[in-house]
């Protein structure tokens, strides 16, 4: 609005000048320089409002940099980990888990730990005992079966849940006995309702008959957080762990 103004008075300036006939040279000078100094103003006022909007961009675009920066070090501390991480075990975020077969553990059925699953167990339980990263996390042991009706065991059982909590109860103490905290140690199992692959087939099913040893970061309980510990989750269950059924 000042711009333009100043534009209307210079016109007018200068109208009046030429109106009367002014042909004074240091008038039109002044009515010229007024004009220059007009345009220099707008153009001014318009590179003021590019600087501006550049700036805002630089400030997202940092704003973005920042975000990418920081996602790009969580998943070079990912892949570190991922290095570290023992034979059979896998990793996403901040859960490490090993999957360990029925046919390892246990008879078909059946949720009394077998010679070769105690083998198992016992290797599982040192890695965790001697791994500084796995020991300080909290553990949850999933069990889960395939969508096969109990047959042969159905007397002992009321479903495939039934059978699948009682297999991660049995993991869970064999923990227990090796060696692992147990306020550290969660139960659970899950049935036939997280699969790893479809029930269609006998392999896809031997597939998702297991249990599921998880290694999960514990959030900070309220008050640890201010002295940088970190207490077990309270929680029961979480996702994945799978056994058998029959």
């Amino acid at each position: 609005m000042r711009a333009r103004g100043s534009m209307l008075a210079v016109l007018g300036v200068a109208g009046l000048l030429l109106g009367s006939g002014c042909t004074d040279p240091q008038a039109l000078q002044i009515a010229a320089l007024q004009r220059d100094k007009m345009a220099l103003e707008k153009e001014n006022a318009l590179l003021k409002s590019q600087i501006d909007d550049l700036i805002i961009r630089l400030k997202r675009n940092d704003r973005d940099l920042a975000q990418l920066r920081a996602e790009l070090e969580n998943a070079r501390n990912q892949l570190a980990t991922l290095d570290k991480l023992p034979p059979g075990w896998d990793q996403s975020g901040g859960v490490a888990w090993i999957d360990v077969a029925e046919n390892i553990l246990f008879d078909s059925g059946k949720a009394v730990i077998k010679q070769e699953g105690l083998a198992k167990l016992s290797e599982i339980a040192g890695t965790i005992r001697n791994d500084a990263e796995l020991s300080a996390r909290g553990i949850y042991v999933i069990g889960h079966t395939d969508t096969d009706p109990i047959r042969i065991t159905k007397d002992k059982w009321v479903d495939n849940l039934d059978l699948s909590i009682n297999r991660g109860a049995a993991v869970t103490r064999e923990l227990y006995r090796l060696g692992l905290d147990p306020k550290s140690v969660v139960a659970g199992g899950q049935g036939e309702f997280n699969p790893k692959a479809p029930n269609d087939n006998r392999a896809n099913k031997a597939t998702n008959r297991r249990v599921q040893i998880m290694a999960v970061v514990r959030p900070p309980t309220e008050g640890s957080a201010r002295r940088a510990g970190t207490a077990g989750p309270d929680a029961g269950t979480t996702t994945v762990g799978d056994e058998t059924s029959e």
